[in-house]
């Protein structure tokens, strides 16, 4: 588990305010190099400055294939527009979006790792309580053009039993059936060393495309 949050610890919450130096791939394969703002997740725009001094230009998430931020370690960060396919509150039947959200992609191979950012308040909803971190852990395979819901997250949460039982029982109902291996492979253990890192790792060596 702490692979992956070292690499979603460098954006606390106040940074999505900041500029970041970094680059905006459009989908016709203009790429633009400036100043980026991280939008929530479920922006349909994107802001972008050439400079400090430049004025703010909004891209549609729609003409962005991925935009590129570098942190204050000059360490890159990649996001992408891509559709959630979510389970139903009442059944387990997945539900893909028509819209694009931005997603982090922490992991890229056979089966992409992608997690998308959002934040709770941590009592009931009341005004003025502090707001938690939370992550939708996303896996999205290589020929489809949306991502599967895994499990969600609290920001320092330890993965528990309860956790790895009900991540095993989505993995059960998005790939037994093309890739039952992965599901045998998936050990309670290694879930809670790797978090969840483990199930891009057991789709690349056992599952094909």
């Amino acid at each position: 588990m702490k692979h992956l949050f070292l690499l979603l610890l460098i954006l606390p919450l106040s940074l999505f305010a900041t500029m970041y130096n970094g680059t905006v791939t459009l989908n016709n394969g203009t790429v633009k190099n400036g100043l980026i703002r991280i939008p929530k997740y479920n922006s349909g725009k994107i802001r972008f400055k050439e400079n400090a001094a430049a004025g703010t230009e909004k891209i549609s998430i729609n003409d962005v294939k991925e935009f590129v931020i570098f942190d204050a370690h000059n360490k890159a960060i990649t996001y992408v527009p891509v559709k959630t396919s979510n389970p139903g509150w009442f059944n387990r039947h997945y539900k893909t979006r028509s819209q694009k959200s931005w997603l982090q992609l922490i992991k890229k191979g056979k089966i992409n790792l992608l997690v998308l950012h959002y934040t709770v308040p941590a009592v009931s909803g009341n005004v003025g309580t502090v707001l938690t971190p939370c992550y939708g852990v996303y896996v999205q395979k290589q020929e489809e053009d949306f991502c599967s819901y895994i499990y969600l997250t609290p920001l320092g949460h330890r993965i528990t039993t309860r956790d790895y039982k009900d991540v095993k029982a989505t993995l059960n109902l998005l790939f037994n059936t093309v890739c039952p291996k992965m599901i045998t492979s998936f050990k309670e253990d290694d879930f809670k060393f790797y978090g969840p890192e483990l199930i891009a790792s057991l789709y690349n060596a056992h599952c094909s495309n």
